[in-house]
């Protein structure tokens, strides 16, 4: 485990270094960091898409190949278990960008290692109506000791008839910016 969890960190690491080369958009992360009370790490090419402050909600994404990311705040026990998770995230998007619907297919929910602490991941699939699109997503679920909430950080690839793993991992490179404000 102990040899796994250095190689993951070595390839985290290297990925960040590249990721960043070209500079970080630090308004953008200051302006995450007011609205939610925590931030990431956000290349200098990503944009506001939609912010929404009473719901705790923001909408980021970057040009083509498309990558978007969604970070929210909801209540750990609506999310206590894999099959509960995935209702109340369909139920979120569905709200927050109801023009995405979670696909069925090619469902999965994980574990993570970040900073000692078990992060669960939901991946599948996703489409998005307006584009008449899709592809791959990961949630990535921070639990936030000592209060009620997770924090739900979404990364989308859309890339059509593309590979986008390094996409997926270059997205899971900025969650785990993660920043609490601490």
């Amino acid at each position: 485990n102990w040899l796994i969890d250095e190689i993951e960190s070595h390839k985290l690491k290297s990925l960040q270094e590249n990721l960043f080369k070209n500079g970080k958009n630090k308004l953008l992360s200051k302006k995450i960091m007011s609205t939610l009370g925590f931030t990431l790490d956000f290349q200098i090419d990503y944009k506001e898409i939609k912010i929404d402050s009473l719901n705790s909600f923001a909408w980021l994404g970057r040009g083509y190949p498309y990558r978007w990311i969604t970070l929210y705040k909801a209540d750990k026990k609506k999310y206590a278990n894999s099959n509960a998770a995935w209702k109340q995230f369909e139920e979120d998007i569905s709200i927050f960008i109801p023009e995405i619907t979670i696909s069925n297919h090619f469902r999965k929910t994980t574990l993570r290692a970040h900073n000692n602490q078990k992060v669960t991941v939901l991946n599948g699939l996703y489409e998005h109506e307006i584009s008449d699109s899709g592809g791959p997503f990961a949630t990535y679920m921070f639990d936030m000791k000592g209060s009620n909430d997770l924090i739900l950080i979404t990364g989308y690839v859309n890339y059509p008839g593309r590979k986008k793993i390094k996409l997926l991992e270059e997205i899971e490179n900025i969650i785990f910016t993660i920043n609490l404000g601490d």
